[in-house]
Protein backbone atom coordinates (compact mmCIF):
# COMPACT_ATOMS: atom_id res chain seq x y z
CA UNK A 1 0.00 0.00 0.00
CA UNK A 2 1.16 3.36 -0.86
CA UNK A 3 2.38 6.24 1.79
CA UNK A 4 -0.47 8.58 2.02
CA UNK A 5 -0.28 12.30 2.94
CA UNK A 6 -2.50 14.20 5.01
CA UNK A 7 -3.63 17.24 3.65
CA UNK A 8 -6.25 20.38 4.25
CA UNK A 9 -5.86 21.07 0.44
CA UNK A 10 -5.10 19.53 -3.40
CA UNK A 11 -1.72 19.70 -4.33
CA UNK A 12 0.84 18.68 -7.09
CA UNK A 13 4.45 18.37 -6.63
CA UNK A 14 7.40 16.46 -8.07
CA UNK A 15 10.41 15.26 -5.41
CA UNK A 16 14.21 15.87 -6.22
CA UNK A 17 15.23 12.06 -7.05
CA UNK A 18 12.12 11.78 -9.50
CA UNK A 19 13.53 13.18 -12.30
CA UNK A 20 12.56 15.36 -14.65
CA UNK A 21 9.43 14.78 -17.00
CA UNK A 22 10.85 15.82 -19.65
CA UNK A 23 12.49 13.16 -20.16
CA UNK A 24 11.09 10.84 -18.40
CA UNK A 25 -4.90 8.93 1.19
CA UNK A 26 -7.30 7.19 0.31
CA UNK A 27 -9.00 9.41 3.52
CA UNK A 28 -11.98 11.00 2.39
CA UNK A 29 -11.68 13.79 5.23
CA UNK A 30 -10.92 17.05 4.26
CA UNK A 31 -7.67 16.62 5.62
CA UNK A 32 -6.89 13.39 3.59
CA UNK A 33 -4.08 13.19 0.25
CA UNK A 34 -1.95 10.59 -1.43
CA UNK A 35 -2.00 8.74 -4.36
CA UNK A 36 -1.90 5.14 -5.10
CA UNK A 37 0.87 3.71 -7.78
CA UNK A 38 -0.96 0.64 -9.63
CA UNK A 39 -3.86 -0.50 -6.97
CA UNK A 40 -7.07 0.03 -6.55
CA UNK A 41 -7.30 2.37 -3.68
CA UNK A 42 -6.08 5.74 -5.05
CA UNK A 43 -6.15 8.77 -2.98
CA UNK A 44 -4.79 12.65 -3.30
CA UNK A 45 -4.95 15.77 -1.07
CA UNK A 46 -7.97 17.55 -0.22
CA UNK A 47 -9.13 20.45 -0.27
CA UNK A 48 -10.85 22.99 2.81
CA UNK A 49 -12.52 26.33 2.33
CA UNK A 50 -13.13 28.36 -0.72
CA UNK A 51 -10.21 29.72 -2.23
CA UNK A 52 -9.14 32.58 -5.18
CA UNK A 53 -8.79 32.72 -9.00
CA UNK A 54 -7.32 35.35 -10.92
CA UNK A 55 -7.96 39.00 -12.07
CA UNK A 56 -6.86 40.65 -15.03
CA UNK A 57 -5.21 44.05 -14.56
CA UNK A 58 -5.30 45.96 -17.50
CA UNK A 59 -2.35 48.02 -18.81
CA UNK A 60 -2.03 50.99 -21.17
CA UNK A 61 -3.96 50.65 -24.77
CA UNK A 62 -0.31 50.10 -25.67
CA UNK A 63 1.03 46.91 -24.08
CA UNK A 64 -0.57 43.87 -23.07
CA UNK A 65 -1.12 44.05 -19.64
CA UNK A 66 -0.05 42.37 -16.98
CA UNK A 67 -2.30 39.20 -15.12
CA UNK A 68 -2.04 39.31 -11.54
CA UNK A 69 -3.67 36.85 -8.77
CA UNK A 70 -7.23 37.94 -7.20
CA UNK A 71 -10.12 36.23 -6.34
CA UNK A 72 -12.98 33.52 -7.54
CA UNK A 73 -14.39 31.45 -4.92
CA UNK A 74 -14.60 28.18 -6.59
CA UNK A 75 -18.38 27.80 -5.40
CA UNK A 76 -19.27 31.54 -6.59
CA UNK A 77 -21.32 32.63 -9.71
CA UNK A 78 -18.78 30.04 -12.49
CA UNK A 79 -17.33 33.22 -13.65
CA UNK A 80 -14.20 35.19 -13.66
CA UNK A 81 -13.56 38.49 -12.36
CA UNK A 82 -13.87 41.18 -15.02
CA UNK A 83 -10.82 42.45 -16.48
CA UNK A 84 -9.79 45.77 -14.82
CA UNK A 85 -9.38 48.66 -17.80
CA UNK A 86 -5.94 50.75 -17.79
CA UNK A 87 -5.66 54.05 -19.29
CA UNK A 88 -4.84 55.01 -23.12
CA UNK A 89 -2.40 57.35 -23.87
CA UNK A 90 -4.10 57.84 -27.89
CA UNK A 91 -7.59 58.78 -26.82
CA UNK A 92 -6.74 60.52 -23.48
CA UNK A 93 -9.69 58.59 -22.21
CA UNK A 94 -9.69 56.03 -19.77
CA UNK A 95 -10.12 52.27 -20.78
CA UNK A 96 -11.92 50.91 -17.89
CA UNK A 97 -14.34 54.04 -17.91
CA UNK A 98 -15.87 53.29 -21.71
CA UNK A 99 -12.49 53.22 -24.15
CA UNK A 100 -11.32 49.77 -25.52
CA UNK A 101 -9.78 47.32 -22.89
CA UNK A 102 -6.20 46.49 -23.00
CA UNK A 103 -5.54 42.91 -25.00
CA UNK A 104 -3.87 40.88 -22.81
CA UNK A 105 -1.30 38.57 -24.80
CA UNK A 106 -0.48 34.90 -23.81
CA UNK A 107 3.47 33.77 -24.46
CA UNK A 108 3.88 31.77 -26.99
CA UNK A 109 4.67 28.26 -26.03
CA UNK A 110 6.08 25.92 -28.90
CA UNK A 111 7.89 23.74 -26.95
CA UNK A 112 5.32 20.74 -25.06
CA UNK A 113 5.84 17.54 -23.49
CA UNK A 114 2.86 15.21 -22.97
CA UNK A 115 1.89 14.10 -19.53
CA UNK A 116 -0.75 12.20 -20.01
CA UNK A 117 -2.84 11.85 -23.61
CA UNK A 118 -5.69 8.92 -22.42
CA UNK A 119 -5.79 7.22 -25.14
CA UNK A 120 -4.34 3.94 -23.30
CA UNK A 121 -7.22 3.99 -21.31
CA UNK A 122 -5.52 3.46 -18.41
CA UNK A 123 -4.88 5.42 -15.16
CA UNK A 124 -1.24 5.67 -15.61
CA UNK A 125 1.08 8.10 -16.99
CA UNK A 126 2.56 8.32 -20.06
CA UNK A 127 6.04 7.90 -19.24
CA UNK A 128 5.95 7.23 -15.49
CA UNK A 129 4.05 5.21 -13.02
CA UNK A 130 2.56 7.90 -11.59
CA UNK A 131 -1.39 7.68 -12.23
CA UNK A 132 -4.84 9.16 -12.28
CA UNK A 133 -7.36 8.98 -9.13
CA UNK A 134 -10.42 10.62 -7.52
CA UNK A 135 -10.74 12.24 -4.23
CA UNK A 136 -13.85 13.76 -2.03
CA UNK A 137 -15.07 14.80 0.75
CA UNK A 138 -16.92 12.82 3.71
CA UNK A 139 -20.66 14.27 2.44
CA UNK A 140 -22.17 11.08 3.00
CA UNK A 141 -24.92 11.75 0.28
CA UNK A 142 -21.77 12.91 -2.04
CA UNK A 143 -21.46 10.56 -5.14
CA UNK A 144 -18.40 10.20 -7.74
CA UNK A 145 -18.27 8.27 -10.65
CA UNK A 146 -15.95 6.82 -11.40
CA UNK A 147 -16.05 5.43 -7.86
CA UNK A 148 -12.46 5.86 -5.69
CA UNK A 149 -12.34 2.80 -4.28
CA UNK A 150 -11.69 1.14 -8.26
CA UNK A 151 -8.78 1.46 -10.36
CA UNK A 152 -9.42 4.90 -12.72
CA UNK A 153 -10.27 4.59 -16.35
CA UNK A 154 -10.30 6.57 -19.08
CA UNK A 155 -13.69 7.34 -20.64
CA UNK A 156 -14.39 6.67 -24.33
CA UNK A 157 -15.57 10.57 -26.20
CA UNK A 158 -18.84 10.42 -27.95
CA UNK A 159 -18.40 11.93 -29.75
CA UNK A 160 -14.70 11.95 -30.50
CA UNK A 161 -12.30 15.23 -30.08
CA UNK A 162 -10.58 15.25 -33.31
CA UNK A 163 -8.03 12.21 -33.33
CA UNK A 164 -8.68 12.35 -29.21
CA UNK A 165 -11.04 9.23 -28.72
CA UNK A 166 -10.57 9.36 -24.33
CA UNK A 167 -10.01 11.77 -21.55
CA UNK A 168 -10.09 11.48 -17.58
CA UNK A 169 -14.26 12.21 -16.86
CA UNK A 170 -15.36 12.61 -13.39
CA UNK A 171 -19.14 13.15 -12.44
CA UNK A 172 -19.47 14.50 -8.77
CA UNK A 173 -22.91 15.99 -6.98
CA UNK A 174 -24.31 16.31 -3.39
CA UNK A 175 -20.73 17.15 -1.82
CA UNK A 176 -21.04 19.44 0.84
CA UNK A 177 -17.61 19.60 2.50
CA UNK A 178 -14.69 20.85 -0.20
CA UNK A 179 -15.82 19.15 -2.76
CA UNK A 180 -14.33 16.52 -4.99
CA UNK A 181 -11.54 16.30 -7.24
CA UNK A 182 -9.84 14.56 -10.53
CA UNK A 183 -6.04 14.40 -10.11
CA UNK A 184 -3.01 12.65 -10.65
CA UNK A 185 0.66 11.60 -9.23
CA UNK A 186 3.51 12.11 -11.22
CA UNK A 187 6.23 9.53 -9.74
CA UNK A 188 6.76 6.74 -7.11
CA UNK A 189 9.09 4.75 -5.72
CA UNK A 190 8.81 1.90 -3.53
CA UNK A 191 5.08 2.86 -3.39
CA UNK A 192 5.71 6.11 -2.08
CA UNK A 193 5.03 9.59 -4.28
CA UNK A 194 7.95 11.22 -5.36
CA UNK A 195 8.38 14.78 -6.29
CA UNK A 196 9.77 15.46 -9.86
CA UNK A 197 11.47 18.19 -11.40
CA UNK A 198 9.08 20.44 -14.11
CA UNK A 199 12.11 21.27 -15.46
CA UNK A 200 12.03 24.01 -18.69
CA UNK A 201 8.11 24.21 -18.55
CA UNK A 202 7.24 27.39 -17.66
CA UNK A 203 2.63 26.15 -18.18
CA UNK A 204 0.57 23.57 -17.69
CA UNK A 205 -1.79 22.89 -20.57
CA UNK A 206 -4.95 20.43 -21.47
CA UNK A 207 -8.17 20.63 -22.66
CA UNK A 208 -11.18 20.98 -20.42
CA UNK A 209 -15.33 20.94 -20.96
CA UNK A 210 -18.06 19.94 -18.28
CA UNK A 211 -21.80 19.33 -18.67
CA UNK A 212 -22.48 23.13 -17.20
CA UNK A 213 -19.96 25.92 -16.76
CA UNK A 214 -18.08 25.95 -13.91
CA UNK A 215 -15.12 26.65 -12.19
CA UNK A 216 -11.96 24.88 -11.68
CA UNK A 217 -9.17 25.02 -9.08
CA UNK A 218 -6.17 23.86 -10.90
CA UNK A 219 -3.44 22.91 -8.01
CA UNK A 220 0.05 21.70 -7.87
CA UNK A 221 1.57 20.59 -4.68
CA UNK A 222 5.31 21.03 -4.34
CA UNK A 223 7.77 20.30 -1.05
CA UNK A 224 6.73 23.28 0.27
CA UNK A 225 3.11 22.63 0.77
CA UNK A 226 3.14 18.84 0.79
CA UNK A 227 3.99 17.31 4.50
CA UNK A 228 6.28 14.56 2.27
CA UNK A 229 8.07 17.36 1.11
CA UNK A 230 9.44 17.61 5.01
CA UNK A 231 9.23 21.61 5.26
CA UNK A 232 5.48 21.91 7.05
CA UNK A 233 3.34 19.47 8.97
CA UNK A 234 0.00 18.42 9.20
CA UNK A 235 0.05 18.82 13.01
CA UNK A 236 0.41 22.12 12.81
CA UNK A 237 -1.80 22.92 10.02
CA UNK A 238 1.08 24.52 7.67
CA UNK A 239 0.54 21.74 4.98
CA UNK A 240 -1.54 22.23 2.00
CA UNK A 241 -1.24 26.01 0.88
CA UNK A 242 -1.10 24.93 -2.69
CA UNK A 243 -0.38 26.36 -5.19
CA UNK A 244 -3.70 27.61 -7.48
CA UNK A 245 -5.20 28.72 -10.03
CA UNK A 246 -8.91 29.07 -10.83
CA UNK A 247 -10.25 28.77 -14.61
CA UNK A 248 -13.51 28.84 -16.19
CA UNK A 249 -14.67 25.58 -17.64
CA UNK A 250 -17.73 25.71 -20.59
CA UNK A 251 -19.38 23.21 -22.46
CA UNK A 252 -17.89 23.24 -25.46
CA UNK A 253 -13.69 21.30 -25.58
CA UNK A 254 -11.34 24.73 -24.79
CA UNK A 255 -7.69 24.04 -24.50
CA UNK A 256 -6.54 26.27 -21.24
CA UNK A 257 -2.91 27.11 -20.46
CA UNK A 258 -1.98 28.00 -16.70
CA UNK A 259 1.12 29.39 -16.42
CA UNK A 260 3.29 28.56 -13.43
CA UNK A 261 3.84 32.56 -12.37
CA UNK A 262 0.26 32.91 -12.86
CA UNK A 263 -0.09 30.31 -10.04
CA UNK A 264 -0.99 31.85 -5.86
CA UNK A 265 -1.26 30.62 -2.11
CA UNK A 266 -4.57 31.21 -1.45
CA UNK A 267 -5.38 28.52 1.44
CA UNK A 268 -3.94 28.52 5.41
CA UNK A 269 -0.78 27.23 5.78
CA UNK A 270 3.05 27.52 5.01
CA UNK A 271 3.44 30.56 2.23
CA UNK A 272 6.96 30.87 0.32
CA UNK A 273 7.51 34.06 -1.95
CA UNK A 274 8.39 31.81 -5.17
CA UNK A 275 7.14 28.31 -6.51
CA UNK A 276 9.48 25.78 -6.49
CA UNK A 277 8.95 23.79 -9.77
CA UNK A 278 11.79 21.08 -9.08
CA UNK A 279 9.78 19.45 -6.52
CA UNK A 280 6.03 18.90 -7.36
CA UNK A 281 4.05 16.14 -6.41
CA UNK A 282 0.93 16.11 -8.52
CA UNK A 283 -1.77 18.33 -10.14
CA UNK A 284 -5.07 18.26 -9.20
CA UNK A 285 -8.53 19.80 -10.69
CA UNK A 286 -11.03 20.70 -7.60
CA UNK A 287 -14.35 20.87 -8.13
CA UNK A 288 -16.07 23.04 -5.33
CA UNK A 289 -19.00 21.79 -3.26
CA UNK A 290 -23.03 22.12 -3.94
CA UNK A 291 -22.68 21.25 -7.79
CA UNK A 292 -23.64 18.27 -10.08
CA UNK A 293 -21.43 18.54 -12.94
CA UNK A 294 -19.37 15.99 -15.15
CA UNK A 295 -15.88 17.19 -15.93
CA UNK A 296 -13.80 16.23 -18.77
CA UNK A 297 -9.88 16.81 -18.74
CA UNK A 298 -7.89 15.61 -21.93
CA UNK A 299 -4.31 15.85 -23.87
CA UNK A 300 -2.31 17.41 -20.35
CA UNK A 301 1.00 18.92 -21.11
CA UNK A 302 4.29 20.63 -19.62
CA UNK A 303 4.85 23.90 -22.36
CA UNK A 304 7.36 26.20 -22.77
Amino acid sequence: MKARALAVGVALGFAACGGNPFGTSDDDTPNGMGGSANEAGTSGSAEAGEGTGAVTTGGSANNAGEANGGATPPSGDGGMPPSVGGSSSNTGGDAGAGGEPPVVMEPVFTMSKLIDDMEDGNKTLLETNGDWFVIKDETAAGVITPPKEKPFTMTTLTPARGASTKAAVVTVSGFLGWGAALGFDFLYANGVRQPADLGPALAVRFWAKASQATTVRFQLPNADTDELGGKCTTAEKACNAHWTKAFNVGTQWQQTTIQLSELKQDLPGRHVPTFDKQHVYGAFFVIGPNQSVTVSIDDVALVH
